[in-house]
């Protein structure tokens, strides 16, 4: 799950690009695979926090979002990352 000042992040506009930004600014290499929905119990309780997040490239400092949302938790972004070449990334809860 991913979390973003102690809550979810919407996949509205989330492509592969938004995730490569967002692992890198956690200090992993890049994104290895992202999905969305409900997977944790206690995961509706989280505000949304992060909606509409656009990327021109896998630099955070290109990216756009709104903090504002029009989400439900089953929009909300679960995300893999890794540190090198595997791709199958370290899956967890992931918060920035």
């Amino acid at each position: 799950l991913l979390l973003y000042r102690g809550g979810t992040v919407c996949d509205d506009s989330f492509d592969d690009i938004a995730a490569d930004a967002i692992c890198k600014y956690m200090g992993y290499s890049h994104s290895t695979r992202w999905t969305s929905g409900i997977t944790f119990e206690g995961q509706e309780s989280l505000e949304i926090k992060m909606d509409n997040v656009q990327c021109s490239s896998a630099d955070w400092n290109s990216c756009i979002f709104s903090e504002e949302h029009n989400c439900g938790h089953g929009e909300d972004v679960f995300l893999s990352c890794s540190y090198g070449n595997d791709s199958d990334g370290i899956a967890g809860n992931y918060s920035f």
